[in-house]
C-alpha cells in the first residue's frame, strides 16, 4: 500500500466527501455508512473517545477503519516507523472473530495472542488482538511500554470497573507513579453498546456522573454517538431495535413435595461413600454439595495423591462426580441432572482397564442408587416453578414471531429448553 498517495482529508475534514472511490483507494472491503463516517471523523477530531452505538451497528468495523487511519498517518510521517495497535477483548471466545474483522480491512498484519503466548513475543505485527490481562502482565514486568503502542482499543469498555484488567492498563496510562517513561502515549478508543454503572458504589449515581466516571477511567474526552438527524434516520432504518420492551421476573422457586425426598435420597448416596474415606472428619464442617465441601474433597484428594493412597483417590473422585452438579438439582430438571451424573460415573468406571475392588463397589452402589432415583422420578416427577415459568415464557412469545432477547443464566443448559428450541426453528438462539 503506497500511503504517500493517500489523502487523509476525508477522515479529518467534513467538507471533503468520502466517496466509494475513496474507500477503494484505502482497500476497504466495505464502504462505510454515513453514520459510521460521522463517528470516525468525530473520534479523530476529539482524540481519545468512547464510541457508543447499538449492537449490530458496526463498532468493530469503525474501530478497524480507525486503526487503518492511524497506521496510514504514522507511515506518511515516517515510512520507516513501526506501528502497533492493541485490540482488547474481555472474552477469549471472541478473539478470532474480532481479528478477522480487522483483517478484512486489508493491509494490516493482525495476530491473535493465544493462551500460551505473550504479547511481547509477537513482533512485526500491526495489530494484536488479546485479552487485556496479557498486556497487564507485560506492563507489570516492564517487558512492554505504552510508548511502544500507537493505539489501544477497549472492546466492551463499560467493563472498566474495580480491578478489571482494563483499569490496570489505564493505571499505567493515568497514574504518574505507574508511568514507565515520559514518552508518547497511545490513543484510546472505547467501544460499547451500553454505558451504565457496573460498580456497586456507582449504582445510585446520576447518569451524568456515570458518564464522567467512565470517561475519566479511560482518559477519554468524548462519548461519540450519532448526532446528525439524517444519520439517525439511516441507523434506525439499517439497524432495528426492539420496541415496547417487556421485563418479566420469576417469583422465588417452589418445589413439589417429592423434591426434598429425592434430594435426601441423593445425599444418602454421597454419605454412604464418605464412610469409606480417610480423614472424613474435615468434611463434617461443610454442607454436602457446597463449594466448601467440594474444595475440601479436592484438598483431600491432593493429599492422598501425595501419599499414594489409590483407594482414597478413587473415593474422592466419586464424591466429586456426585457433588459438582449438586447445585444444579435445584435449578434444572431433576432427572436430567441424575442422568448426566450417572453417565459421568459410567465413563469414569470404564476408564479403568483393571478396575480396583473399591471402584467396583462404589460404581455398583452409585448406579443402583441413581437408577432407583430416576425410576421413582419417572413415576412421581418433581416440579420447578422457575423452570416451568421460563418454558411457558418461551412458549408464549416464540410462536408470535416477536423479536426479542431472553437471557438464561444457569449451571448448564436445561434439556427441557433444548427440546423446546429444537421444536421451534424460527427462534434465534445465542
Amino acid at each position: 500500500m503506497d500511503v504517500s498517495n493517500i489523502s487523509l482529508g476525508p477522515f479529518e475534514d467534513d467538507s471533503q466527501p468520502w466517496t466509494e472511490e475513496y474507500s477503494k483507494s484505502l482497500n476497504l472491503t466495505y464502504h462505510p455508512r454515513n453514520y459510521q463516517i460521522e463517528i470516525i471523523r468525530d473520534t479523530i477530531r476529539n482524540k481519545n473517545s468512547i464510541v457508543c452505538l447499538r449492537t449490530g451497528s458496526g463498532k468493530t468495523f469503525i474501530a478497524s477503519v480507525l486503526i487503518k487511519y492511524f497506521y496510514i498517518k504514522k507511515l506518511k510521517e515516517n515510512p520507516e516507523a513501526k506501528f502497533l495497535a492493541f485490540f482488547f477483548v474481555p472474552r477469549k471466545a471472541i478473539r478470532l472473530q474480532q481479528a478477522q474483522a480487522i483483517v478484512d480491512i486489508g493491509n494490516l498484519r493482525v495476530q491473535v495472542c493465544e493462551d500460551d503466548q505473550r504479547v511481547d513475543q509477537l513482533p512485526n505485527n500491526h495489530v494484536i488482538v488479546s485479552t487485556p490481562q496479557k498486556v497487564v502482565n507485560c506492563l507489570d514486568k516492564n517487558t512492554i511500554q505504552l510508548s511502544q503502542i500507537d493505539l489501544m482499543i477497549f472492546d466492551e469498555c463499560h467493563n472498566t470497573i474495580g480491578r478489571n484488567p482494563y483499569c490496570e492498563i489505564m493505571k499505567y496510562y493515568l497514574c504518574p507513579i505507574r508511568q514507565q517513561t515520559n514518552g508518547p502515549k497511545p490513543s484510546i478508543i472505547g467501544l460499547t453498546a451500553t454505558i451504565s454503572a457496573k460498580a456497586a458504589d456507582e449504582k445510585n449515581d446520576t447518569i451524568e456522573q456515570n458518564l464522567i466516571n467512565l470517561c475519566s477511567k479511560l482518559g477519554c474526552y468524548l462519548i461519540s454517538t450519532v448526532c446528525d438527524p439524517n444519520n439517525i434516520d439511516e441507523i434506525n432504518q439499517k439497524i432495528s431495535r426492539p420496541q415496547n420492551d417487556q421485563f418479566e421476573y420469576v417469583l422465588p422457586v417452589e418445589y413439589n413435595p417429592y423434591f426434598h425426598g429425592y434430594l435426601e435420597a441423593y445425599k444418602a448416596i454421597i454419605q454412604q461413600i464418605i464412610v469409606h474415606l480417610d480423614n472424613r472428619q474435615t468434611l463434617d464442617e461443610h454442607q454436602i454439595g457446597s463449594l466448601g465441601f467440594i474444595q475440601q474433597v479436592i484438598n483431600l484428594k491432593h493429599s492422598f495423591e501425595c501419599q499414594g493412597k489409590t483407594d482414597s483417590i478413587i473415593i474422592s473422585d466419586y464424591l466429586l462426580l456426585l457433588t459438582k452438579k449438586y447445585s444444579a438439582l435445584y435449578d434444572l430438571p431433576f432427572d436430567r441432572v441424575l442422568v448426566y451424573v450417572r453417565q459421568q460415573i459410567v465413563d469414569y468406571y470404564r476408564a479403568y482397564e483393571q478396575s480396583p475392588p473399591i471402584n467396583d463397589l462404589l460404581f455398583e452402589y452409585c448406579t443402583l442408587g441413581l437408577n432407583s432415583l430416576i425410576q421413582k422420578h419417572s413415576e412421581n416427577p418433581t416440579t420447578n416453578s422457575k423452570l416451568n415459568h421460563l418454558v411457558n415464557l418461551l412458549s408464549r412469545y416464540a410462536p408470535t414471531g416477536q423479536k426479542g432477547l431472553i437471557l438464561v443464566q444457569t449451571t448448564f443448559f436445561a434439556k427441557t429448553l433444548y427440546d423446546f428450541i429444537n421444536d421451534h426453528p424460527e427462534l434465534t438462539v445465542k
